[in-house]
């Protein structure tokens, strides 16, 4: 229908409403291919998704409780048990020293989710702001932070973790805080560049749009605008790449 038609139709006339006539009201239906928001909101996860979710929550409730879960220690030894298959005392078997599997596994997970989840959180943080700056000034800085960046990106990230626990923590007498210590700042450094590169992309988006023009035209200062205006926009890409991270 025409914009004129549709206007005319739509409009409701004084005389009319003095004379008790109702409104015409049109029911136009949604344009092909429109999304609904309330469909999309109430769309399920599905099985798939469901099963996967509890099992990275099962995962994180026995790593994080593991100190007080009945299962025996992890370098506990049962000699006359070993290569043993599972079993009602040993649900996973042992290996060949006669140490509980589902106890190392537990406390393996336990390591593993420290090591990445801080070595993420290492790489957000000093990556998030190198890469937010870069976006955000860009010129020269920009060049400068994308070059350290891509040296960064050249290094495996196994290579640089073994380099710098064989120098920092490879005496025996060294605890095992102290090389997982190492291990979450080697591999953090190599995640800098890959969270900076993401945020940079992200902040160039949107530190030209039009409230992030109109702050500096009324003269709010860079760092608050990067903080309220442009920081909370690149969130989500930050953290979609953190959360590819962790398991990686």
């Amino acid at each position: 229908m025409p914009e004129q038609s549709l206007s005319s139709a739509t409009a409701v006339d004084d005389g009319d409403i003095a004379a008790g006539t109702q409104p015409l009201v049109l029911d136009i239906p949604p344009v092909e291919g429109e999304v609904s928001v309330e469909k999309s909101a109430t769309k399920k996860l599905g099985i798939v998704g469901w099963l996967a979710m509890f099992w990275m929550g099962l995962v994180i409730f026995c790593a994080v409780f593991a100190p007080i879960l009945p299962i025996p220690a992890p370098d506990k030894h049962f000699i006359l048990n070993t290569n043993e298959g599972p079993s009602p005392s040993h649900p996973m078997g042992t290996d060949g020293t006669g140490q509980d599997m589902l106890s190392r596994v537990i406390w393996g997970a336990r390591a593993s989710l420290v090591v990445s989840v801080a070595a993420v959180l290492f790489g957000l943080i000093f990556g998030g702001v190198l890469g937010l700056i870069a976006g955000y000034y860009r010129g020269k800085l920009d060049t400068v932070l994308v070059n350290i960046f891509n040296v960064f990106l050249a290094i495996p990230q196994l290579v640089l973790a073994l380099a710098l626990v064989a120098v920092f923590a490879s005496d025996p007498a060294v605890s095992v805080g102290k090389r997982e210590f190492w291990l979450i700042i080697s591999i953090g450094l190599v995640s800098i560049p890959i969270i900076g590169r993401i945020t940079r992309a992200s902040t160039l988006t949107w530190a030209q749009r039009e409230f992030v023009l109109a702050a500096r035209s009324m003269g709010a200062k860079n760092g608050r605008i990067m903080r309220r205006d442009v920081l909370p926009n690149v969130l989500p890409a930050m953290f979609s790449i953190a959360l590819l991270g962790i398991p990686s």
